[in-house]
């Protein structure tokens, strides 16, 4: 099983996301592994963020 797998099973698309990007750029090796878990993380909560706002728009019919 590998790190994606485990991560589309958690369903924690930002992450996956950001760690998809981290995979593909290498400027991402400069960085420390709590910059780079940091980072994942971050990308996470604004995911959850932005679904919020996209839910509570549709909800408030504007």
């Amino acid at each position: 099983m590998n790190q994606t797998t485990v991560i589309n099973d958690l369903n924690h698309n930002g992450l996956k996301e950001a760690y998809l990007r981290q995979i593909e750029d290498p400027s991402y090796l400069t960085l420390s592994f709590d910059e780079r878990l940091y980072s994942l993380l971050d990308a996470q909560e604004i995911y959850i963020y932005n679904k919020r706002i996209a839910t509570n728009s549709k909800a408030s019919k504007i």
